[in-house]
């Protein structure tokens, strides 16, 4: 679920040779592919951490993800992939024909739009590599929360403390009044108030609201022409199968090449160049995987 292009380096480096030398690469998104569908009149940045590695507790990775908020609408996305976006605009725009295929910096690849009025979520997942976007909706309300009478100060705001189980998680949040929207970051939301902080009970994933922005923006939305209809559980498993064998993950995205990316793999000889091989040890290449929802 969750991607940085440094983590699989080692491990992709084969596989990348061998999809450029096919002419494969994945869908580049620009800033130009989003369309508006409102304005926001509030706007809140979150820092979000997450242990990847369950056995290296004090190693994070770091996001940021702005959230929008509107007339009965908002938006969750990561700023590392919208500055990413922007960078393949601006390089298209100068004409060149190559563009980076993934941010440089950890992104939560989860665009969460909630739709009040209409009691829905829609999520937009760029998966791993050169798989494919999805998009799938779930039903408001998510979570059923149990506020509790734990009182602190996050970013200058009285806050109340509530819980509940999502998918798997225990999560404890902190919610002010002082802010009344029902909302919060990624999918949290359903309380009587903004969530300013969320963590899960195990300290491997955190939220935390650092700054307000006081402008008007537009609310986008990518082009349907982008992505594929999914559901939540199907994009889960789909992406997990990226961490737990790669080379059947493109065997999944590349059908057509099968016996290309799946049978082969890259290995260095006795001079250390690296040379092309048949996958005859059926390797399986599995990296560590702590995705967010696990069920």
């Amino acid at each position: 679920m969750l991607t940085n292009s440094n983590r699989f380096a080692p491990f992709l480096l084969g596989v990348v040779l061998f999809l450029s030398q096919l002419g494969f690469s994945q869908k580049d998104v620009h800033i130009e592919d989003f369309h508006k569908i409102g304005e926001s009149h509030a706007t809140f940045k979150y820092r979000f951490e997450i242990v990847n590695d369950t056995t290296k507790m004090n190693e994070k990775d770091i996001d940021y993800l702005i959230l929008q908020i509107g007339e009965g609408l908002s938006r969750s996305y990561s700023v590392h992939l919208f500055q990413h976006d922007s960078l393949c605009s601006t390089w298209v725009n100068k004409g060149k024909n190559a563009v980076p295929s993934q941010p440089k910096e950890f992104s939560l690849p989860i665009d969460v739009y909630k739709n009040h009025a209409e009691q829905k979520i829609t999520v937009l997942h760029r998966t791993p590599s050169i798989g494919p976007i999805f998009q799938y909706g779930e039903a408001l309300p998510l979570m059923q929360w149990e506020i509790l009478s734990d009182n602190k100060e996050v970013l200058g705001y009285s806050c109340r403390k509530a819980t509940c189980a999502y998918k798997g998680r225990i999560w404890n949040a902190w919610f002010t009044t002082d802010i009344p929207y029902s909302e919060g970051p990624w999918k949290f939301c359903g309380l009587p108030g903004l969530i300013l902080q969320v963590e899960d009970v195990k300290g491997w994933f955190s939220f935390t609201c650092n700054a307000i922005i006081n402008s008007k923006e537009d609310i986008v939305m990518m082009e349907e022409r982008y992505y594929q209809q999914s559901t939540c559980k199907e994009t889960n498993d789909f992406v997990k199968l990226f961490y737990e064998d790669l080379f059947l993950y493109l065997d999944r995205v590349l059908p057509e090449v099968k016996q290309g990316a799946g049978g082969v793999v890259y290995k260095k000889d006795a001079s250390g160049k690296l040379v092309k091989q048949k996958n005859t040890d059926n390797m399986i290449i599995k990296t560590p995987y702590n995705p967010i929802e696990q069920e």
